[in-house]
């Protein structure tokens, strides 16, 4: 078609797209790029954009690997690039080292202009919350190596409904009683889950007495307190 390198190389990605074996069609070129500087800075952008679709889709082990060479040595860079990465991560979470999961929480934070993944502002990655929260986790609690040494799991990372997020995150918008607020959310939403309400009600109930963030240990204490006192089933 063309003695073209990155044309011949596009078409090859193309192809791998609706194979059945990606991997085994997109071989040379991940070795190329990974053994050969000026290959992988010979790749362009839309070449390199196939190659992580490739990976992302066939979960390849070498994506992290190759995202550093083209980002960190080539210079390349798209947006895009490290939502993928996220999605990669969320898929090989269990094949992951600790370095690998501080990795991609820098370069979330680095490129989003991030200081707390905790945040409620995560610049255009909250459809990433969940992913994101993971990924943290993981990379604080390294639950794999602590279950293996001291068989103790860790709990799992909470993720709210964005509901309940909007009500922990921004107290000072919710405007009434606690009381009356939950009542007239319950009316608003009669089709609600029971865990919903649960976590509306503790929110609600944290958000009367802390005028500061709630924190994890606060979330967890009114929980228990409120089925303590059997006001929630």
């Amino acid at each position: 078609i063309t003695d073209d390198p990155e044309t011949y190389t596009y078409l090859v990605l193309q192809n791998a797209m609706g194979s059945v074996n990606p991997m085994e069609v997109i071989g040379p070129v991940i070795q190329s790029a990974l053994s050969s500087d000026s290959y992988a800075s010979s790749l362009s952008i839309r070449v390199a954009s196939l190659l992580f679709k490739v990976l992302l889709r066939s979960e390849g082990p070498e994506f992290l690997e190759l995202y550093k060479k083209i980002v960190m040595h080539c210079g390349l860079f798209k947006h895009v690039w490290v939502e993928e990465l996220i999605l990669w991560c969320d898929r090989r979470r269990y094949f992951l080292s600790q370095s690998d999961r501080q990795f991609v929480i820098n370069e979330i934070k680095r490129n989003y202009n991030i200081s707390d993944l905790k945040s409620t502002n995560l610049h255009g990655l909250e459809k990433f919350r969940t992913h994101i929260a993971s990924i943290h986790h993981d990379a604080q609690f390294n639950s794999l190596e602590r279950f293996k040494g001291e068989r103790w799991i860790s709990p799992e990372p909470t993720v709210l409904d964005s509901r309940v997020h909007f009500i922990l995150k921004k107290k000072t918008c919710v405007e009434g009683k606690p009381q009356e607020q939950l009542k007239k959310f319950v009316t608003d939403h009669p089709g609600i889950r029971a865990r919903q309400l649960k976590l509306a009600q503790v929110a609600l109930s944290s958000a009367q007495s802390s005028p500061n963030e709630v924190t994890q240990d606060e979330f967890r204490y009114g929980f228990m307190d409120l089925l303590a006192r059997k006001q929630i089933a």
